[in-house]
């Protein structure tokens, strides 16, 4: 794995939970997907758009369903609404922005 891929696939595999989607709709048979990805806030849009592409396109390939069934929500909330091992993210990352 490139060392570049790293940091995503930890995102990836870290922050996104599959669910079924409202109402039972599927196509083929298959349940379609609402990912939940929680971040810090102050992404920009294009973070965003570009965060997307690569969760719908990852779904495609690995989960077989269409672009098209791919749902993609995210929730940005502020470091001092996180804490790891008992300390704000505040705390553990003032460093970063």
């Amino acid at each position: 794995m490139a060392q570049s891929e790293e940091p995503y696939n930890h995102f990836a595999s870290t922050l996104m939970r599959f669910k079924g989607c409202y109402g039972g709709a599927k196509e083929r048979g298959k349940v379609m997907p609402l990912l939940r990805v929680s971040l810090w806030s102050g992404r920009t849009k294009e973070d965003k758009v570009q965060l997307a592409k690569a969760l719908t396109d990852t779904m495609v390939n690995v989960a077989k369903v269409p672009a098209e069934a791919v749902t993609i929500m995210f929730e940005e909330l502020p470091k001092e609404n996180w804490a790891t091992g008992g300390v704000l993210h505040t705390e553990l990352h003032a460093d970063k922005p």
